[in-house]
């Protein structure tokens, strides 16, 4: 069989590209529409992938350069890495959903691992210890610190700028993670604000009023997403809200606390409040955001509320110099 690579340059062309992962999913159960379609995705064909690998990286060699690291989406805040276990498990809005053969076929291309990330599941109705409300308590007492928390999207619109820069600060250090400028910020509001639940997000600000930490859960929509296959309108709102309503998990999206203030127990002021909003609610389990495995301190309070490794995602790296191409 011979392959092909076309370039997307027309309008039927444009939607054959979005529309294939549902043709390649079809089959799949566990599938999560994206409400925006980007990453690599293929038929389990060996020839079609590294064909398709191949023009990625001629392309990065004809800019100069030396590594090639993925996948990524558009930015480091899509989802990132592939699957590689946990297949059985249902997925949520930000982490990717591949078939079981596509890290096989990326590894069979010449790549191997560069770093994996790590999803966990929490019992919240009976596994989480008796010393973090008692540390909730001591925390609350300080003064120096006002844990907000909210009832309508309106009252969260005076925070939104302060909790973006306060991301773009902490997770300076992370592996792949890149600051956002006001036009990615105000994209990312325009595509989560609306579905934000306002029970689920608490902030933490200092004496002076500033936000120093913060963290986002968002109850799993996984079943409305796929109903409304990834189409917002006319009905996709509905079934996604519908979802978002009947459902017994909490995804915790994003949460960040600024350096200066780590190690004070605010992460278990604002996660002992979310347990609460979470229980009051009816639901029964957390799914975390993703971790990376050399994140040994939030592994150790993972470990310490008893969680489970749920999932694990990983990235991938190749060579492009001529000491490493066909490895």
């Amino acid at each position: 069989m011979t392959v092909t690579i076309r370039q997307v340059n027309t309008r039927s062309d444009l939607r054959t590209y979005i529309y294939l992962p549902a043709h390649i999913h079809r089959n799949h159960s566990n599938w999560l529409p994206p409400v925006r379609f980007e990453h690599f995705d293929c038929y389990d064909d060996a020839e079609v992938a590294h064909v398709l690998l191949h023009t990625v990286e001629e392309w990065g060699k004809s800019k100069g350069m030396t590594e090639i690291v993925g996948p990524f989406g558009f930015s480091d805040k899509d989802p990132e890495g592939l699957q590689v276990e946990g297949f059985d498990k249902l997925p949520i809005l930000v982490t990717p959903c591949n078939l079981p053969y596509l890290p096989a076929l990326v590894e069979s291309a010449g790549y191997e691992k560069k770093i994996d990330c790590l999803d966990f599941i929490i019992d919240i109705r009976q596994g989480i210890p008796d010393f973090y409300p008692r540390i909730y308590e001591r925390v609350k007492r300080n003064s120096n610190f006002q844990l907000k928390e909210f009832q309508k999207t309106s009252e969260l619109k005076p925070y939104i700028g302060p909790v973006f820069y306060l991301i773009n600060d902490a997770y300076k250090d992370i592996y792949g993670f890149q600051p956002l400028d006001d036009r990615e910020i105000k994209e990312m509001v325009d595509r989560y604000l609306m579905l934000l639940d306002p029970r689920f997000v608490k902030v933490v600000l200092d004496e002076n009023g500033r936000v120093i930490a913060f963290v986002v859960g968002l109850p799993n929509m996984t079943k409305g997403i796929q109903k409304a296959r990834g189409q917002l309108f006319p009905l996709g709102l509905y079934y996604i809200w519908r979802a978002a309503k009947k459902t017994k998990q909490l995804d915790l999206m994003l949460g960040a606390i600024d350096e200066r203030y780590r190690g004070r127990g605010l992460d278990i002021l604002m996660g002992w409040k979310m347990i609460e909003s979470a229980r009051q609610a009816g639901i029964d389990t957390l799914e975390t955001h993703l971790v990376l495995e050399t994140n040994s301190r939030m592994l150790a309070e993972y470990e310490k509320m008893g969680a489970k490794l749920h999932k694990r995602f990983r990235v991938y790296r190749k060579g492009l110099s001529e000491g490493e191409r066909g490895r």
